[in-house]
């Protein structure tokens, strides 16, 4: 959070604290990868986590130096939107249980940026999904190595990849309208 002694508007600080609590929420999702595709030898995974942890921890830092909200949020979606293609792509293309996190990245841009930042995310996934569409259809082949599961490690994958990104947006979503109701609460 930015300085105590430093007044901002609540609005703001509101802000703030949706993006940190989203920020921590990723990091958590990042290290979870990391330590789970680093246990699999499956280094594309580990790099785009990493990438990503690196981003999101910037991004900690921008708040903390009161870089403007929608700026921040922006750096954040860089930073998740990297790894959630890596996960579609690296495991299974349009088959893979992780097209999920796709709509979870712009239901999160809305919830932390604006309309115009949101809608540029939305149409960056739309026309992600759409090329991996197109591809799958037409026989191509985008990546030269996906991840080979037993079927253990699928069952895992299936439940994590449909399951999570709904968690992840159920916690967004509940704290958003928490500090929504904080913020009413204040002004009335």
């Amino acid at each position: 959070m930015p300085d105590k002694n430093t007044q901002l508007p609540k609005e703001k600080i509101m802000h703030y604290r949706v993006i940190l609590y989203f920020n921590f929420l990723s990091l958590l999702v990042m290290v979870y990868s990391v330590i789970k595709w680093t246990k699999l030898d499956f280094p594309p995974l580990v790099y785009s986590s990493i990438f990503s942890i690196v981003f999101l921890l910037l991004a900690s830092t921008c708040v903390k130096k009161k870089v403007h909200p929608i700026i921040v949020a922006n750096l954040v979606m860089f930073a998740t939107y990297p790894h959630g293609m890596n996960m579609i792509v690296s495991l299974g293309g349009i088959e893979s249980a992780h097209t999920f996190w796709m709509p979870a990245l712009i239901c999160f841009a809305y919830l932390l940026a604006n309309s115009q930042s949101a809608l540029f995310w939305f149409v960056i996934s739309f026309l992600s999904i759409l090329l991996l569409v197109y591809c799958n259809e037409s026989g191509l082949q985008i990546v030269s190595s996906t991840f080979e599961f037993t079927d253990a490690q699928k069952r895992v994958d299936t439940y994590s990849g449909f399951l999570l990104p709904m968690i992840i947006i159920w916690f967004a979503q509940s704290y958003a309208l928490k500090i929504r109701h904080q913020l009413l609460d204040d002004a009335l």
